[in-house]
């Protein structure tokens, strides 16, 4: 709801808190989710390698989307080195 801003105005900084939330109870989908906001810089500061990490995590946790970026962000690394 705080992403989208339903109910409300957008607000990304509670966005992330909420992903964050759901991500330490291993949800997959909100592991995702937070990944998603730290690689775009979403509500705070980007953070590529701790977004990597999530995304590993949301496709461990069985979210086939998860996998797909994790495994891009993995190759656009690889390419800039």
């Amino acid at each position: 709801m705080h992403y989208n801003g339903e109910g409300g105005a957008k607000d990304h900084s509670a966005a992330r808190g909420f992903y964050k939330k759901a991500c330490d109870e291993n949800d997959a989908v909100g592991c995702r989710a937070l990944a998603y906001m730290l690689y775009n810089g979403e509500g705070g500061e980007k953070d590529y390698a701790v977004a990597r990490r999530l995304y590993k995590k949301a496709c461990e946790g069985g979210d086939p989307r998860g996998c797909e970026r994790s495994e891009k962000l993995k190759a656009s690394i690889e390419q800039e080195i």
